[in-house]
């Protein structure tokens, strides 16, 4: 049996970002963590791909795509063909996917904000909203959204995590908020936008949700409060929808239809 010095893991290599000898910013998430590491990896990141990257030049693999990739195949298309069928979806029309909860109360918009925006919008183009999300607090804004708007389409519950990629494959567009989903419209090459709950702060990005998270190398245009209400200045603390209530409808109508535009003209091209 060889001693290892790390309790928590057997493996030979443990690779992880080294913090600053001078700024031990981040304790607060991992606690100091660097002495259980052989390998530290001490590129000054702005985005988690980039640190993901960084660890995979470590181990001398050479970088030729910093594309993010997603794989589905014909039984999650031919699944999704079907349940849109079933929804009598009219394939010509743009397909907005709205996607109206995360994991955090706080970085929830408000349900009724989802729905006049999307009003707004139904009134210039035509176009089907596709409502994707799982669990509880997801069933609920479904619900509350269809109540006003019973034309969109309710896939809330219904995809798994491959089946959700394909209909992003299929959509046109991404409106929602900061969460997973949002990653995978921006893999999958979706305009449109993400709402998030802090102000853009100018510290260090990892501080910045808005930086640190942003969808990569996406055409999706973030909105955020222009500023922080008390005592969230470096990032909202509350339990439930707070600072993201800054954020005005018409911020976002106006940011939804910039981006269907940008990509109907990139289409006439």
């Amino acid at each position: 049996h060889k001693t290892i010095d790390n309790p928590f893991s057997g493996a030979t290599r443990r690779i992880g970002n080294a913090e600053s000898l001078q700024e031990k910013k981040h304790t607060k998430y991992m606690g100091s963590c660097d002495v259980f590491f052989t390998d530290h990896v001490h590129t000054l990141a702005h985005h988690e791909v980039e640190q993901t990257l960084a660890c995979l030049e470590l181990l001398h693999h050479s970088i030729h795509d910093t594309s993010l990739e997603l794989w589905t195949d014909a039984k999650d298309r031919t699944g999704v063909m079907r349940l849109l069928k079933e929804a009598d979806v009219v394939m010509k029309r743009k397909k907005i996917v709205v996607c109206m909860t995360t994991s955090a109360p706080t970085r929830n918009w408000p349900v009724e904000n989802y729905i006049s925006v999307c009003r707004q919008i139904e009134q210039k183009y035509d176009v089907e909203f596709f409502l994707l999300g799982a669990g509880d607090t997801a069933t609920r804004a479904a619900k509350q959204f269809c109540a006003a708007m019973p034309e969109a389409h309710d896939f809330t519950n219904k995809t798994n995590l491959r089946e959700t990629v394909a209909i992003m494959q299929l959509a046109d567009f991404h409106l929602g908020g900061d969460t997973g989903t949002a990653h995978i419209a921006a893999a999958c090459g979706l305009h449109g936008v993400e709402l998030f709950a802090s102000v853009r702060w100018e510290g260090h990005a990892m501080e910045d949700p808005s930086q640190w998270f942003a969808p990569w190398e996406s055409p999706l245009q973030i909105i955020q409060p222009k500023h922080a209400l008390p005592g969230c200045e470096h990032g909202c603390v509350a339990k439930e929808a707070h600072c993201i209530k800054l954020i005005t409808v018409n911020e976002v109508v106006q940011a939804m239809e910039k981006a269907m535009e940008r990509k109907d003209s990139m289409e006439d091209v």
